[in-house]
């Protein structure tokens, strides 16, 4: 990350030394409060790109906001199989490349609405992503690292864990179910590591496809649960959106615990830094219940 952002910055630094006049003319539309991103990447092209490298928007409104001829390297639609390619093809005529993205079990292209709908309907034809696969070299991946479900924001829409779902916190030593342990390498050098500050720590708590993956107990209360731990490895049946995650969190401290997520990514780069921040969480909860009892 340190390294991506020195080079941005050395590429701002050479393009401004070689455009004053494109500074000039940025910092002047800046001190007016000037807002129309088109005329500013017109008068300021190389300089408002290296500033702004990445444009996340609708593909709608590339076109209207890109002015006619100015390339760009990339353009990466997301979830083509719910668009066609008529709503896209102007901004792809910008790209120097393209990435095209989808599922094509999904439902096909929506209805066009000018407002969040969650009864859009299937417009029917074939998408974006269909047309695609027939013109240029595609791949297929067939490992699903992110939800497969919809995103809801109603708790009553999603299968989250009930109150017999996971043992309350607050139940006996014996309930919480220590079988099943994860045999990933990582959460297994998780586990050694925890292990070795001294803390108890549960496998697989609770039942079901809701159940923690890794449960740290209570220093000050034997056999009482106080942090759990899940993971964006071994998912469950029914791995949660990132709506969902929030809601399973909500959940899971209506019953007593101090729910957190931890990263394969953050394990493997750093995982003494990992127990670290979860000794600290664990110590947190547990003086909170300490105080408030």
């Amino acid at each position: 990350r340190i390294r991506a952002r020195r080079t941005l910055v050395r590429r701002r630094q050479r393009i401004i030394a070689a455009h004053p006049g494109q500074a000039r003319a940025l910092r002047q539309a800046a001190d007016q409060g000037a807002s129309d991103i088109r005329a500013l990447i017109t008068r300021c092209p190389d300089l408002v790109l290296v500033l702004r490298p990445v444009l996340v928007a609708s593909p709608l409104i590339i076109p209207a906001t890109v002015p006619e001829g100015q390339r760009i390297d990339l353009v990466v639609v997301e979830n083509a199989s719910a668009t066609k390619a008529a709503r896209c093809i102007a901004a792809l005529g910008h790209a120097e490349r393209q990435l095209i993205v989808g599922d094509h079990h999904s439902g096909g292209p929506l209805s066009f609405s000018y407002a969040a709908d969650d009864t859009a309907t299937s417009d029917g034809g074939a998408s974006l992503l269909d047309e695609a696969r027939a013109l240029v070299p595609a791949f297929s991946l067939h490992t699903a690292y992110l939800a497969a479900d919809s995103v809801s924001t109603d708790p009553s829409a999603i299968d989250m864990p009930q109150a017999d779902t996971f043992p309350d916190v607050h139940d006996c030593s014996d309930s919480i179910s220590t079988t099943s342990p994860s045999t990933h390498p990582l959460v297994l050098d998780l586990v050694r590591r925890l292990e070795a500050e001294g803390l108890t720590v549960h496998h697989h708590v609770g039942h079901g496809s809701q159940a923690v993956p890794l449960g740290i107990g209570d220093p000050d209360q034997p056999g009482v649960g106080c942090v759990a731990i899940d993971f964006d490895i071994e998912p469950r049946a029914h791995e949660p959106g990132r709506d969902n995650v929030r809601l399973r969190h909500e959940q899971l401290r209506r019953v007593g615990w101090a729910p957190t997520r931890v990263l394969s990514t953050n394990l493997f780069r750093d995982p003494a830094r990992e127990v670290a921040s979860l000794v600290a969480l664990l110590r947190q909860a547990s003086g909170t219940r300490s105080t408030s009892a």
